[in-house]
């Protein structure tokens, strides 16, 4: 006999505005927390003198390595200040009802919207989303679908946020069961051919004698380039300022000479390889809506090639095989950023960690597609179902 866990308690007073008409719940909050805008303005009004007379020393002296010295400062200035703004001016609002979920988050200047299906939600529930050594437990509320999930709910209070995701989750559960949509909970499933893309994909698919082409045209992302932007500012900025003094730039008599010189060169090589990689990586991102992903699946090889502006530049590979047999959706495939480092994966649920593992006949492993959604993962192992590529 198993014992149903109580529910969570509904807040005397609630921070966010929720109101229910009808099949329709609708949500409008704040997102970001006071207490934190706070903080962040006190410091910002310090860091503002900083950076106020840095600027009027390099308006004095004209010399180029104070600039450099100074871009550090007025970058993270202005990383603060953009944050600072997010946390106090951003509102989400959204609408659960028989259609689907009708999501917008807006701010000064910038909207976003999203419709969501009925038959592509997921579930509703508190999580933490990350956790950080120097920045704490970040928690909130994931809407899960079978495209890039939602996160939303950050600066709700705990009580609030637990029982607002109960509240919408079973609501979602009484749509799709009015509807009678059924969601299979396993993961993987044996057959998908009958899985559509998500509304929210950037996966198309091109069919010729060889076989399936699964094709995938980047879209620009702000919060990526802005992202990359930064760190490249700030990285290099301060680089650069060793760099200038290393080369006698900044007159300075206590400059390196003779044998530190050469100590403090070569010690600078590991900093500017980094900088020279993520002037890269932020050049990949500008440039990323030129990007084109195919995966060829053929008789005899499946082939991985990427383009930019119609050039092959990107990692290409060919996967030999001699007959595909099977194909898995796995969710423990990470999506990397650039370089490898896995820029933004970990920080919210994107729901971007699934993939599809395409094995042989000896079940061995031919290929993996990194960085698909759920909905995505199916459809790409039913359309090789549908092409008699595997069982």
């Amino acid at each position: 006999m198993t014992t149903e866990l109580p529910r969570p308690t509904r807040p005397r007073a609630l921070t966010s505005t929720v109101s229910e008409d009808g099949d329709a719940i609708a949500v409008s909050m704040r997102e970001g927390s006071l207490g934190t805008a706070a903080f962040l303005s006190l410091w910002l009004a310090g860091w503002t003198v900083a950076c106020g007379l840095l600027v009027q020393v390099c308006l004095t002296k004209r010399e180029l390595v104070l600039v450099l010295f100074g871009i550090p400062f007025w970058v993270s200035w202005l990383f603060v200040a953009g944050w600072l703004v997010n946390l106090v001016f951003t509102r989400v609002t959204f609408v659960l009802d028989a259609t689907g979920l009708a999501y917008e988050r807006w701010l000064p200047g910038m909207v976003t919207r999203r419709f969501v299906p009925l038959a592509e939600l997921r579930g509703i529930q508190s999580r933490v989303f990350h956790v950080d050594s120097e920045n704490g437990v970040t928690h909130g509320i994931e809407i899960q679908t079978l495209g890039r999930s939602l996160a939303i709910g950050t600066g709700l209070p705990p009580l609030e946020r637990d029982w607002l995701a109960d509240r919408l989750d079973r609501h979602r559960v009484d749509l799709q069961a009015e509807a009678g949509l059924e969601l299979p909970t396993d993961i993987d499933q044996p057959d998908c051919r009958t899985f559509a893309l998500p509304t929210d994909s950037t996966w198309s698919l091109e069919d010729d004698f060889e076989g399936p082409h699964f094709v995938q045209r980047a879209r620009f992302d702000l919060a990526t380039v802005l992202g990359m932007l930064f760190a490249t500012l700030f990285w290099n900025g301060g680089v650069a300022f060793f760099v200038a003094s290393l080369a006698g730039l900044d007159r300075a008599e206590a400059a390196p000479r003779d044998a530190a010189w050469w100590a403090v060169f070569v010690f600078l090589i590991p900093f500017e390889v980094i900088g020279v990689g993520m002037v890269v990586g932020l050049i990949a991102a500008v440039l990323d809506p030129v990007r084109v992903t195919r995966w060829r699946f053929g008789h005899d090889a499946v082939s991985r090639v990427t383009t930019r502006a119609g050039l092959p530049v990107g990692w290409n590979r060919r996967y030999p095989h001699d007959g595909l047999a099977t194909a898995a959706v796995r969710d423990d495939v990470k999506p990397r950023g650039p370089f490898g480092m896995g820029i933004g994966s970990h920080v919210v649920p994107t729901g971007s960690d699934y993939g599809l593992l395409v094995a042989d006949g000896a079940n061995v492993e031919v290929c993996t597609i990194p960085g698909l959604t759920l909905g995505e993962a199916r459809w790409m192992k039913g359309r090789l179902q549908a092409a008699g590529l595997i069982g």
